[in-house]
C-alpha cells in the first residue's frame, strides 16, 4: 500500500492488524486522526501529521504559579511544552519541590515565587500522579512577575524586579530571559 493522507472517519480497506490512530467498528476500519497511513507486514496504522502535545522528562516548559504549599511545594499549571507549536490537550499541573528552585538553600518557596508568575521551568521527572519541575538553572524561573501588592507587571532593574506603581522591589528566582527589562 503506498502512503496515503487520511482524516477522520476516512474507510481504510485492510486485513491486517489495527495500529495506533485506527479504530474498528460493525467490521469497518476508520482512521481516528488526520495523517499518513503507513503498513508494515502485520499491522496499519495512522501517523500524525501534527500529534498531541505530551510532557516529557527534559522538556523545558512555560507554567503558571496557583499555589504555594506549606512554604516546601510550588504547584504550576502547564501552559506550553517549549518548541512545540500546539498547546496541551489536557490540563496538566506540576510541582516546584523548594530543594529544586535554585542552586542554593532555599528556606521558603514563596520568596522565590508569587502566585501569578509565569516561569519557565525543566521537566526532571515525568511520575503517574505528578510532574517534578526545576529553575536551578540561570534561563530557569520567573519570566514574567507580578507586583505582590498591585499585580502590575514587575521590571527587571539590575539584577531585581521592580514595581514601577508601588515604586518597590520583589524578590524573584528571575531567569536570565526575564521579558521586561527597564526601559522597554
Amino acid at each position: 500500500m503506498a502512503e496515503k493522507f487520511v482524516i477522520p472517519g476516512d474507510v481504510v480497506k485492510t486485513q491486517k492488524g489495527t495500529g495506533p490512530g485506527l479504530y474498528t467498528e460493525n467490521g469497518q476500519t476508520y482512521a481516528a486522526l488526520a495523517g499518513i497511513l503507513k503498513e508494515d507486514d502485520k499491522m496499519v496504522s495512522v501517523e500524525s501529521i501534527n500529534p498531541l502535545v505530551e510532557v516529557h522528562e527534559g522538556d523545558t516548559v512555560i507554567a503558571s504559579v496557583e499555589a504555594i504549599k506549606g512554604e516546601k511545594v510550588v504547584l504550576v499549571k502547564i501552559l506550553k511544552v517549549v518548541g512545540k507549536q500546539r498547546t496541551l490537550p489536557t490540563e496538566d499541573y506540576g510541582v516546584i519541590r523548594v530543594m529544586d528552585i535554585a542552586p542554593g538553600y532555599t528556606e521558603k518557596a514563596s520568596d522565590e515565587f508569587k502566585v501569578g508568575d509565569i516561569v519557565k521551568a525543566e521537566v526532571m521527572y515525568v511520575l503517574p500522579d505528578d510532574i517534578i519541575l526545576t529553575t536551578k538553572g540561570p534561563n530557569l524561573g520567573v519570566i514574567e512577575g507580578y507586583c505582590s501588592r498591585c499585580r502590575s507587571i514587575l521590571r527587571m532593574k539590575g539584577d531585581r524586579l521592580f514595581c514601577d506603581i508601588c515604586d518597590r522591589f520583589e524578590r524573584r528566582k528571575v531567569s536570565r530571559d526575564y521579558l521586561i527589562k527597564k526601559g522597554e
